[in-house]
């Protein structure tokens, strides 16, 4: 008897692990929903709150758009500091766009004013 109340002590924290990971994931996606959502609405603020929220959890396109949030300006106060740490930490895993940005604002005080326009490394020409 006592094994089998073992046994079923472990399958019921399984299940708890299982559906707080779950519930984990859901809340991600939601969070990348209501960001897109703000954004369409063009509540700059919010989707800053969201990017926010993504970052601190490790999503590196998150930390990439939250840096560029910062340090454009867009839904908080210009702060080129923290934009520049946000961008680095999405450049140090590899994000490419990332390290695009980060290798521009490095470089140089020219920094595009809209994230759409870097792609994997290329400048679009629009």
């Amino acid at each position: 008897m006592q094994i089998q109340s073992k046994v079923r002590f472990w399958k019921i924290t399984v299940l708890i692990i299982t559906l707080v990971l779950i519930q984990g994931c859901s809340t991600h996606q939601d969070l990348y929903k209501d960001a897109r959502t703000n954004y369409a609405k063009g509540n700059d603020r919010l989707v800053v709150e969201d990017l926010y929220s993504l970052a601190t959890r490790g999503d590196v396109a998150a930390q990439y758009g939250l840096g560029y949030a910062y340090y454009n300006g867009f839904g908080v106060a210009q702060d080129r500091d923290t934009g520049r740490l946000w961008i680095k930490k999405a450049a140090d895993a590899d994000y490419p766009p990332a390290v695009v940005a980060y290798k521009k604002i490095t470089q140089t005080t020219d920094f595009p004013a809209d994230p759409a326009t870097v792609s994997l490394g290329k400048e679009s020409s629009n």
